[in-house]
């Protein structure tokens, strides 16, 4: 391990239980106090359903799982049936280093107190009537759009690497990936303009109807494909907003659908790896009984960063932010690339040629961690969390604040799923998929606001529910 990323985590390298034990700990300790800090976005409805939350349920997954199955004795860390070679010696530096970013991300979240939710017989009447008029505008553009990109995406046949890797039958290249993006963008922003309606009891329309209905089949082809990330991420926007926008709902609902998503998760895993053709069949106890979970990969892939940077190969010095950030806008990605011919364009490439060298049918990915630090090392981790816990928390505060807005409702839900999913991913994955769908926002919002100046816009009902 390089002699920097020891002096950093203080520690040696190697695997030690006491260390693992203490990191365990010290988590468990951030865990239980996000379970019991129950949130209120609207006025008197609490919800378990929190950015906090879900960014460290994944986190754990991730970062922790695999040791304490090994300190409990039903694990074995450097068995892996995907990878030849698990960086053990790492495991010391990786758990800590994990440790320090959910310390940052949590200080971050909680760095800013939670704006108390506003009484909703306290927003003046026509700001409820404007917010029902750019909700029912913004769901009929989505699902206008929704209808096209899905046009496209079959017409085409194209397919994914998410849904066409494991079949080999990935087509299109950047063309399906961005159509593939597109349709998410607007299956989350239709899903999130629909519970938006339903909380100011706003009749949406068939046309909407049609755009949910969508949006639900479109997931569940994704996850029936293989696809899990995209499926979650809509099971996620509608879930965690009927438990956050519309009714409140126990924790043991919240432990039982997280335990139903890993089930499917594990299911669907089974059926990539052609086992069974069938997700059902897939979904039976003897189905990959015992096998190791696809998340170790991505554990795997933070003891391989702390042990080769900076010992065998340099910081990358934030040239992956800087690539990340440019993919909101078509085709920026790919011509930095081509001007400045980086070694490797992010930190899922760098992690695959580390750990499976050059020119592998498959990726290993990335995470939040081995990203920020391969980056700017330990203080880019730290850096790197904190300032997501900060953005969830502003994000938060502004929906809590502004119940009435629909460019807040609509970008914390957005936003929700893809940070309770970034544990998993590099630092810039909700970049293009936030940057578009504030985009679509930002125009239903103008167009309604034009509209209404020529005093041709439609009528609605009273958008109050309940005085308090």
């Amino acid at each position: 391990m390089g002699a920097l990323a020891v002096s950093l985590t203080g520690i040696g390298e190697g695997i030690d239980k006491s260390i693992l034990a203490t990191n365990l700990a010290v988590f468990y300790a951030l865990m239980a106090r996000s379970l019991t800090t129950r949130d209120e976005i609207v006025y008197g409805l609490r919800t378990y359903f929190t950015v906090e939350t879900l960014f460290l349920l994944f986190y754990f997954l991730i970062f922790y799982w695999p040791y304490q199955q090994y300190l409990l004795g039903v694990g074995e860390i450097g068995a892996s049936r995907f990878l030849t070679q698990t960086f053990v010696s790492g495991s010391n530096a990786a758990v800590t280093l994990a440790t320090i970013g959910a310390l940052a991300f949590s200080f971050g979240y909680r760095s800013i107190k939670s704006t108390a939710a506003t009484r909703s017989n306290s927003i003046p009447e026509e700001k409820l009537e404007e917010g029902a008029e750019t909700g029912v505008r913004l769901a009929r553009l989505s699902t206008f759009g929704l209808i096209c990109a899905i046009a496209v995406y079959l017409g085409l046949g194209l397919r994914t690497e998410g849904e066409g890797r494991y079949t080999n039958s990935a087509s299109g290249g950047y063309l399906a990936e961005t159509v593939s993006t597109l349709i998410l963008v607007f299956a989350m922003v239709v899903l999130a303009t629909w519970i938006y309606l339903r909380r100011w009891k706003q009749r949406p329309g068939l046309f909407i109807i049609l755009g949910v209905g969508l949006a639900a089949i479109w997931s569940l082809r994704m996850l029936a494909l293989g696809d899990r990330n995209s499926f979650l991420l809509l099971a996620l926007v509608a879930v965690a907003g009927v438990f956050t926008f519309l009714r409140s709902a126990p924790f043991v609902i919240l432990l039982a659908l997280f335990i139903a998503a890993l089930v499917t998760y594990s299911a669907v895993e089974v059926l990539r790896s052609q086992t069974t053709s069938d997700l059902w069949s897939a979904l039976g106890p003897t189905q990959g009984a015992g096998d190791e979970s696809s998340f170790n990969i991505t554990t795997v892939t933070l003891r391989a960063a702390v042990l080769a940077v900076p010992g065998s190969y340099d910081f990358a010095w934030g040239e992956y932010k800087l690539i990340g950030l440019l993919g909101p806008i078509p085709f920026a990605r790919g011509l930095y690339v081509s001007a400045f011919q980086p070694s490797h364009a992010t930190s899922a490439e760098f992690l695959g040629d580390l750990m499976l060298g050059p020119g592998a049918s498959w990726n290993v990915g990335s995470n939040v961690i081995a990203d920020a630090y391969l980056d700017l090392g330990l203080l880019g981790v730290v850096l790197t969390l904190a300032a997501v816990g900060l953005v969830a928390k502003l994000v938060r505060n502004l929906a809590a604040r502004s119940p009435a807005s629909v460019p807040s409702h609509v970008m914390y839900l957005v936003l929700l799923p893809l940070l309770a999913e970034l544990p998993r991913y590099s630092v810039d994955f909700p970049f293009r998929v936030v940057a578009w769908a504030g985009v679509l926002t930002w125009l239903a919002t103008k167009v309604g606001k034009k509209s209404r100046s020529r005093g041709d816009g439609p009528r609605f009902r009273s958008a109050r529910t309940r005085r308090s």
